[in-house]
């Protein structure tokens, strides 16, 4: 159940990063 909500929440945080990322390369 732990390893489950943790690559979950990984999976999420890498989304959010990229999108910031993308964000501030312009």
């Amino acid at each position: 159940m732990i390893l489950y909500f943790f690559m979950r929440l990984s999976i999420y945080v890498f989304s959010l990063s990229l999108c910031v990322v993308e964000r501030f390369s312009y």
